[in-house]
């Protein structure tokens, strides 16, 4: 008896790829769901990309784009902390700390990660992105 190879046609390849992705996607949505602090990701229009869980709860899901603006407004530099007043849900606009930093998607074309942390307290305390 001999081995039986079978060959994958090109549209069950493309499928078992477009799952593969849709299956890291997903595990990536979980890690970033995971992470204690927001995070917002926007485009090279301001445009919000994508939020995880922590942002969702604490700007709400519509925000992102407001956030946004308050980032360029504000015009922050990159790669390191600041302090910034924003409207949360309930309508307060309490201090978080915000570190942005800038990722090339390719090339010509970089968009912003933005990581929200809220002030606790009026001490100081150190911070790690």
């Amino acid at each position: 008896m001999g081995v039986r190879m079978v060959m994958e046609s090109p549209v069950s390849q493309e499928l078992r790829m477009q799952h593969d992705a849709e299956q890291r996607i997903d595990a990536l949505r979980r890690v970033f769901d995971a992470v204690p602090d927001a995070v917002l990701v926007i485009d090279e229009h301001l445009q919000p990309q994508w939020r995880n869980a922590v942002f969702e709860e604490t700007f709400g899901i519509t925000n992102g784009a407001g956030i946004a603006r308050l980032l360029l407004d504000n015009a922050l530099p990159e790669r390191t902390w600041h302090r910034l007043p924003l409207p949360d849900l309930s309508g307060r606009a309490p201090d978080f700390d915000v570190h942005c930093s800038r990722i090339l998607i390719r090339e010509g074309v970089a968009w912003r990660v933005a990581v929200f942390r809220q002030r606790q307290g009026v001490g100081t305390q150190e911070l790690h992105p």
